[in-house]
């Protein structure tokens, strides 16, 4: 058997970002639009699609993606792989590719465990501000409220120095989601 859906769709977050040409404008939003084409067939799920990462007030941050994921079940765990291709990246810095391996897993009825680890390689990485990256999560998730929430621990292997000139931001720190989907 074999399951198809389309779909669109959009997510939204306030951020600080200061346009790549120095001219002054910052984004205090990223909005990204998406659409794409998932299913399953024989066991195996597949996702691919087009991101649209849109930072209005700015010029020079914009960018596309594509991207595609392949996923399976191996005994109570549900494992996935995907890859998200841009022929010009955020902040017009060239050719880049992120592939990320992932797996979770229930715990119990009520809680389960997720684990991901993924690598972001950029063409022009002294326009992007940092050397190509390895990047890894560790999260617990349970639903309440009608929400799906989840707590995680996020982080590099970039040190301070090779992170966009100095900065902490790459540093592992937890992150607590809360989500719903229609």
């Amino acid at each position: 058997m074999c399951i198809r859906d389309r779909y669109i769709g959009t997510w939204a977050s306030n951020v600080e970002l200061a346009d790549a040409d120095g001219d002054g404008e910052i984004a205090d939003m990223e909005m990204d639009i998406y659409g794409g084409y998932a299913g399953e067939m024989g066991g195996l799920s597949y996702d691919i699609g087009l991101l649209y990462f849109w930072y209005p007030g700015t010029d020079k941050l914009d960018f596309f993606e594509y991207y595609g994921s392949l996923g399976t079940s191996i005994g109570s765990a549900d494992v996935g792989l995907s890859i998200n291709i841009s022929p010009d990246y955020y902040a017009e810095s060239g050719d880049s590719y992120y592939i990320n391996a992932s797996a979770s897993m229930p715990l119990s009825d009520t809680f389960g465990f997720n684990a991901s680890v993924g690598y972001q390689s950029i063409d022009e990485e002294a326009t992007f501000g940092t050397p190509d990256y390895y990047d890894w999560k560790l999260g617990v998730t349970t639903a309440a409220f009608g929400l799906d929430l989840e707590l995680a621990w996020t982080d590099t292997d970039l040190s301070n120095s090779d992170c966009f000139g100095g900065t902490d931001f790459c540093d592992g720190r937890a992150v607590f989601t809360a989500s719903k989907s229609f």
